[in-house]
């Protein structure tokens, strides 16, 4: 029988951080991890959905391996929720095979800023994941030379939509209407402009000499 896209091999001793776990993909993807024997970081902003989707998990699931679910609180639209979940998080682990950068905003209102200040798109979408990737580098990049790492395992991963297709301005993104947008910008299109300068943030360039 040929494998389905929900089948994989065991992922015991593997360590992984999802973004945005508690519905949808983010969900789906914590019960594959932890189906599989993964140390999985379910990271979200609301401590009770949260605990309420590690239940739904851990309750369904029928595998027989020891797995792990681990919830630090972060929120990417809060630039000063990252560097303590990073800390916390490189005090736990020595290791890290899989970052998933699955958490976003889409279509909020065009008069709210982050908490510092920035268009709420590209703060949460963009700055976030790309701080939070940047202050896991290092552990990224050591667990690519690890004795007990698979040649070509490591991934840093980076969910979108299909607003990037459908509604990103044809002639590119014009950068001083990401801080200051047009009166007459439509909402479903300001959530799109963000999302190609997103594309960066899985490969930083220190990557591209590594495994990752």
């Amino acid at each position: 029988m040929s494998p389905s896209w929900t089948t994989l091999l065991p992922q015991v001793g593997r360590v992984v951080i999802i973004t945005g776990s508690t519905v949808g993909i983010g969900l789906a993807l914590t019960q594959i991890y932890y189906d599989t024997g993964a140390t999985v970081y379910m990271t979200a902003r609301n401590e009770t959905k949260a605990h309420a989707a590690i239940y739904v998990i851990t309750t369904a699931s029928n595998s027989k391996i020891c797995s792990t679910i681990k919830f630090p609180a972060i929120d990417l639209s809060d630039l000063r929720t990252i560097t303590p979940f990073a800390t916390v998080f490189l005090s736990q682990e020595s290791r890290l095979d899989i970052l998933h950068s699955n958490a976003g905003v889409a279509c909020v209102p065009l008069s709210q800023r982050t908490v510092q200040g920035l268009e709420p798109h590209m703060g949460t979408n963009c700055v976030g994941p790309y701080l939070l990737t940047s202050l896991l580098s290092d552990v990224l990049v050591c667990t690519t030379g690890a004795s007990d790492t698979a040649p070509k395992s490591m991934r840093v991963i980076w969910s979108s939509s299909l607003l990037v297709d459908t509604s990103a301005p044809s002639e590119g993104v014009p950068l001083e209407e990401l801080e200051n947008p047009s009166e007459d910008a439509i909402q479903i299109t300001q959530s799109a402009k963000p999302e190609p300068g997103s594309l960066p943030i899985a490969l930083p360039s220190r990557f591209m000499h590594e495994t990752v």
